[in-house]
Formats: structure tokens, sequence, C-alpha cells
């Protein structure tokens, strides 16, 4: 007449270390101290501050938790001066990239 239900182990990480973008989610995992990288996980079931990790990680990684959109700010930020610079492969022929100027150790009022 009843059954038992069983749970089964899930993959979870903290729910505020999934970063929604609308088309897709991602973590960041931490590889070591200094090295990060975005890793695109497919959620499933959200609880308890929790969220369920159904593909795109493994037991054992590392995800930032906290602060992790500094870290994806910065990426973002890193691929805009790419595009900038003109590294991108949709520039057009001919197209340069234009260089600032070094910043200058002298005061402005020195500058004549």
């Amino acid at each position: 007449m009843f059954d038992s239900l069983v749970q089964e182990s899930v993959l979870t990480v903290p729910t505020e270390a999934v970063i929604k973008t609308g088309a897709r989610s991602i973590v960041i995992v931490a590889d070591d101290a200094n090295h990060f990288r975005p890793a695109v996980v497919r959620v499933g079931a959200e609880h308890g501050g929790r969220s369920e990790i159904l593909d795109g990680l493994q037991l054992g990684q590392n995800v930032v938790s906290s602060g992790q959109f500094l870290i994806d700010s910065e990426a973002n930020l890193l691929n805009a001066f790419d595009v900038l610079a003109g590294s991108n492969d949709s520039k057009p022929k001919g197209a340069m990239p234009m260089l600032m100027p070094a910043p200058s150790t002298q005061s402005p009022d020195e500058v004549h």
C-alpha cells in the first residue's frame, strides 16, 4: 500500500554559486588558489540554499560561492578589452588596433 521513497545522493552546490545568465547557468570552478574557469552546468532542484547539479561538474571540484560575480565581471571586462584592441575575428579587413599612450609619471603641472 505504501512505497518507500529512496533518496539517491546528488551533487549540490550553494545556490549563490550559480550565475544564471538567462541562456545558461555557470559556476566558477577553482582549479587552484589562483586559477579559475567558468563551467556551464545544468541545474536541477533547489532547496535549502543548495542547487542540484545534473551536469557540468564532478564530485570533488571546488566552486566559488562568494564573489564569483567579480571574477565573471573581470572576465567580461578582459573580453571587452580584447574586442577593443581588435583581437576579435570579425574585425574589418585592414583594421588596425589603436594604442593608447602610456601613462605618464609627470604631474599635470609639469606637462608643457
